[in-house]
């Protein structure tokens, strides 16, 4: 792929991702002023920046691929929504066998 169509694809794919990223945190702070409930797009706009930086032609960049996954509220939350069951279930399964062999 040449250089010149990995900085067109890289940047598309950055820009998506500010503008997912910037309109997730403004909504989970008008939900936080206002009380009114939006949906955060999970992950498509971090997927869409670790793309992005990945696709650039920059390979000091490609070390910073997780980036955008933390920086964007809607896969943040999505994330440690996931961590959070992952645990409780774990937790769960650990206390129903205690004293028992199951692994």
């Amino acid at each position: 792929m040449s250089d010149v169509l990995r900085w067109l694809i890289g940047g598309l794919l950055l820009v998506f991702f500010a503008g997912a990223a910037t309109t997730n945190i403004i909504l989970a702070i008008r939900a936080r002023l206002h009380g009114e409930h939006h949906s955060l797009v999970p992950f498509v706009g971090g997927l869409a920046g670790c793309l992005g930086l990945l696709i650039l032609p920059l390979e000091a960049l490609h070390a910073w691929w997780w980036v955008p996954l933390i920086i964007d509220i809607g896969a943040g939350y999505l994330m440690l929504a996931v961590v959070v069951v992952g645990v409780r279930w774990l937790l769960r399964r650990l206390r129903s066998t205690a004293g028992r062999d199951v692994w």
